[in-house]
């Protein structure tokens, strides 16, 4: 799969509704740097993570997004630092 292909389906369809767009929005911010896999799974871990614990429920699609989003960009310096 190319890293300019859209989000897997399946992978999109177990995010909660207001959570499906991310791995869109986050994969256009990032295209060719990280493969729409790597985004869906971020999404999902850092969704699962912040629900385990969060208190008010309607900003975790706002707080998931800039958390995950953090987190490729942390990737994303990471691979530029090692080549």
């Amino acid at each position: 799969m190319s890293s300019t292909a859209g989000p897997d389906r399946s992978t999109v369809a177990e995010l909660p509704e207001a959570l499906r767009h991310v791995p869109a929005v986050l994969l256009a911010e990032f295209p060719e740097r990280v493969s729409p896999s790597d985004v869906e799974r971020t999404v999902a871990e850092t969704y699962a993570e912040l629900a385990s614990s969060a208190r008010i429920a309607a900003f975790l699609p706002i707080l998931t997004e800039k958390v995950a989003r953090d987190r490729l960009t942390g990737r994303r310096a990471a691979r530029t630092v090692a080549a």
